[in-house]
């Protein structure tokens, strides 16, 4: 017989499930349909929810009131592409109800050991893009060379001239990436991510050492490199740094965009681009936590670029532009926190952040399967919250049930620990 605990909360009693348990009923709780919530009784039969009953039933769950709401998503971070404390984040996601996880860059031959550890109803679901495409001396070639430095990449590359090729490819020309685009796909991504970084100045920094990894791929290339990844059936991701880079992504056609415009500095996102991103069906991963960084240090410049962001979150909010949450905070937190300073900046309505959380979020990083919402036929993954985050967006965090691919979890609280 499996216990089962939802921690030492006050749902009502219940029978242990047996440990071979393959249909819940699941009573008394308050279903999200995307609006609001409903009460109402759902089953969950082989993985898969339904709210017809079904023949039989092997143990019964009750919410207690609980509102239940899809798991959260986490459309960018690069936390989970090595061993390096991976039981211990796998199970800072799992406690955060973030079940759904997209690593923007990786290392293929490290990914590759990995990913046996994901993708099962005790863990999480993580897509990888392996090796980013960038240009010459563009980024994150700067970070890659100081991580290597520092000792990270120890037992990975033996040399920085290893890295090249795994953590990144560089792409100059035409030629070039017809050379090396078939490389990234012997890496078998599940995206492509390129990097756009201040490609208004593409000319000027492109032979300039003093520019090394402040830069990226030519503008002029991307929409060729959209071609290739979409004719392989994958989709793309543009990192972006500027408003300049926001609006060549766009005109690409790229899927996905990495970041709003100006992390640390004010960029305006063109009405235009917004109503094109829009048009085009581009999904736009927030990660505006990053511009914490300067909080300290630079106290009103971080309050002049926070309400830049705000602004461009209200201009893509009203173009209709799909918004998707992600931190791209490695190692410092799940996406709980980006989601609590999206609040905090008051832009969106509590309805609004939680579709972009639970549903936007886990179907940028999977569009293809049935997740990101309580309907007939969806996969049985759900959180049991204590109260109603539309009422009070807080209650996010106090989860009760954890419930993954027809199954109960019973994570116990994390330790707390460092960043180091």
């Amino acid at each position: 017989m499996m216990r089962l605990a939802i921690l030492t909360l006050t749902l009502a009693a219940v029978a242990a499930p047996p440990a071979a348990a393959t249909s819940f009923e699941l009573t008394n709780g308050r279903w999200f349909d995307g609006t609001g919530f409903v009460p109402r009784t759902a089953y969950s039969v082989d993985g898969v929810l339904t709210f017809e009953r079904p023949e039989r039933i092997d143990s019964s769950l009750d919410l207690a009131g609980g509102f239940v709401v899809p798991p959260f998503g986490e459309a960018h971070n690069h936390d989970l592409a090595s061993e390096w404390r991976l039981a211990e984040r796998i199970h800072r996601y799992l406690w955060d109800g973030v079940f759904y996880v997209k690593i923007q860059s990786s290392f293929a031959p490290v990914v590759e050991s990995l990913r046996p550890r994901f993708g099962r109803s005790d863990s999480v679901d993580v897509v990888f893009a392996q090796a980013p495409i960038t240009g010459p001396g563009g980024h994150p070639m700067r970070i890659r060379e100081l991580f290597f430095d520092r000792g990270h990449y120890a037992g990975v590359f033996e040399s920085k001239e290893a890295i090249r090729g795994v953590g990144y490819i560089e792409v100059g020309s035409r030629e070039d990436l017809e050379r090396e685009f078939p490389a990234l796909l012997a890496q078998k991504p599940d995206f492509v991510k390129f990097m756009l970084s201040y490609s208004e100045e593409y000319e000027l920094r492109r032979d300039d050492p003093e520019f090394f990894g402040y830069k990226g791929l030519d503008p002029r290339l991307a929409p060729l490199l959209v071609e290739k990844a979409h004719a392989a059936g994958l989709r793309i991701t543009a990192h972006v740094s500027t408003a300049a880079d926001f609006h060549h992504a766009v005109s690409a056609g790229v899927d996905e965009i990495a970041h709003l415009p100006g992390v640390a500095e004010p960029e305006v996102i063109r009405s235009r681009d917004a109503a094109l991103a829009a048009q085009k069906g581009v999904t736009v991963v927030t990660t505006v936590s990053l511009t914490t960084n300067i909080a300290d240090d630079y106290p009103a410049y971080y309050r002049r670029v926070m309400q830049q962001h705000a602004d461009n979150l209200k201009r893509l909010r009203e173009a209709g532009v799909t918004l998707a949450i992600g931190s791209d905070f490695t190692f410092r937190d799940t996406s709980v926190g980006e989601a609590t300073l999206l609040h905090e900046l008051g832009v969106f309505s509590n309805l609004e952040l939680l579709r972009m959380w639970t549903e936007n979020s886990p179907r940028t990083i999977f569009p293809e399967r049935k997740i990101g919402r309580l309907v007939e036929g969806y996969e049985a993954s759900f959180l049991v919250l204590r109260g109603d985050p539309l009422e009070d967006f807080a209650q996010v965090k106090e989860i009760r049930l954890r419930f993954k691919q027809g199954r109960p979890l019973e994570p116990e609280p994390p330790a707390e620990t460092s960043s180091d």
